[in-house]
């Protein structure tokens, strides 16, 4: 979603991120996020259609070599960088989630936010160790493995603890290599009504 400083007092339009650009849907449709603490709508985003997606896919597509060929250790720096903003805003991400989710501020939301940091920093640790295995065979013959980056790696996370569920399927795919298409859950709602 697109920052804010405050929880918001009246619906907030947000927006989606594709190709390092913030976009509606390509239909205009949009999804009501409801507190489920007294079920005021207090913000609204994106409904992603097929059309979305295969924008989003695309995007991801495109950056896969530039993103791919990038040393670890670069790819760790982008990843550190982001840990380092959601942590000086971590008061406020915990709110806006305990705001969407209905968990505890102290003992839920609080800490997930900082379990996703410590999540991304770990995999940022890793950027200098993506390597292969070198295996002597026999005299003159060396084996070896190069771990490789598979492309555009798409994941789905469920509503309840969205932040660390996300970071813990973005995280290693990112230091791998890898670009990423994130659908979050839709309607924790429809959860509880089949």
């Amino acid at each position: 979603m697109t920052p804010t400083t405050t929880l918001p007092s009246e619906t907030q339009h947000q927006l989606m991120l594709i190709g390092g650009e913030w976009t509606s849907a390509i239909d205009g449709e949009v999804i009501a996020i409801e507190s489920p603490r007294d079920k005021t709508t207090f913000a609204d985003i994106p409904r992603g259609a097929s059309k979305d997606v295969d924008a989003a896919v695309r995007a991801a597509q495109d950056a896969f070599p530039s993103w791919r060929d990038m040393p670890g250790r670069q790819r760790a720096r982008a990843i550190e960088i982001a840990a380092d903003a959601i942590e000086d805003r971590t008061e406020e991400l915990s709110r806006l989630l305990a705001h969407e989710t209905g968990n505890a501020i102290r003992t839920q939301a609080r800490p997930e936010i900082k379990m996703t940091v410590d999540v991304m920093r770990y995999f940022a640790g890793l950027g200098g160790e993506l390597k292969g295995i070198t295996a002597p065979l026999r005299q003159g013959v060396l084996d070896y493995s190069r771990r490789e980056p598979l492309g555009v790696v798409g994941g789905i996370i469920p509503w309840n603890s969205p932040a660390l569920l996300a970071v813990l399927k973005l995280a290693p795919a990112l230091i791998a290599g890898n670009t990423f298409v994130l659908k979050p859950a839709e309607d924790p709602r429809s959860l509880f009504s089949r």
